[in-house]
This record gives structure tokens, sequence and C-alpha cells, in this order.
């Protein structure tokens, strides 16, 4: 198991607060904690406060269920998504990204607000990219959500 400097100054914090407090129950002089190094490349979670925050770029753009819902003339295009920084438009509803639980480039599983049609809910989703980024499968859970994945495909 490989242990970080990270790891190692807030050990040394923890075991500090403990000897602290014991120590000014007794009376006795505490040294403060050592000072904690900047974190390195390896010691930095794998998701950036940024890519927390938004759908990852990968996912952007327009995707549709048929070819159809990828023709901008096409006046009933209910299969269409269309995905940028925290939202998923939908042919009658929009999902707003609340709260990220798990994020890569490829990725996405978190909460999302929805509204359409006069109503408001909320959902639990997973985001993924397959066939090289040319296919989005989204997949909801929850009460009343669609059962099983759906898939999109990128529009031209």
């Amino acid at each position: 198991m490989k242990i970080t400097q990270s790891a190692l100054a807030c050990a040394a914090l923890l075991l500090a607060a403990c000897d602290s407090s014991s120590a000014e129950r007794s009376g006795e002089t505490v040294p403060p904690p050592p000072a904690q190094s900047e974190a390195t490349p390896a010691d930095v979670p794998m998701t950036s406060p940024v890519a927390q925050s938004a759908i990852p770029a990968a996912m952007a753009g327009r995707w549709g269920m048929t070819p159809a819902d990828c023709d901008p003339e096409e006046a009933a295009n209910k299969g269409l998504l269309t995905v940028s920084g925290n939202s998923m438009r939908f042919y009658e509803s929009v999902g707003e990204l609340e709260e990220v639980a798990a994020s890569t480039t490829d990725s996405l599983r978190g909460n999302f607000a929805y509204e359409g049609e006069g109503m408001a809910w909320s959902r639990e989703v997973t985001l993924a990219l397959a066939d090289d980024g040319n296919t989005l499968i989204l997949e909801e859970f929850g009460d009343d959500a669609v059962p099983g994945a759906r898939r999109y495909t990128k529009c031209g």
C-alpha cells in the first residue's frame, strides 16, 4: 500500500488534535502540528471541482434516438436530447445537474432536477459514452423513472 505525504500529514494533524485536547486538560504545552506540504498531482482527486459541477464536455451536443431526431427540419423530433454545461434538454423537459456522485471524462452519475409540462421532479441519473463517443447511454433511477437504459446516437 502506498502512503502519500498528504495522508501522513492528515494523520499527524488528527493525532495532534487528539493529543492537544488531552494535553490542554492536563495543562501541558502542545507543539503546533507539522506544516502541510503542497499536494502533488498523485494526491489530487481524479475529479476536479469544474468537472463536478458540469456534465463531461465529451457529452455536450445533440443526440438522437432515431436519425429523424437529428434533423433540424423535423418538427416532431421527440427523441432529441441536447446536452450542454450542466443541463440536459429533452423535447418537453429540462434536467439540471444538482449534485455529482461520480464523474470521469466519459461517465457521470448524479442527481438531476427536472422541469417540464408544469411539473418538477428529481432523478438519479447515469450517463456514459460508448462506441468511441458516438453513443450516449442514459439511465434514470427512482420512483416513476423510465425503466432500462436509453441509447442516443450523436447527431452529425
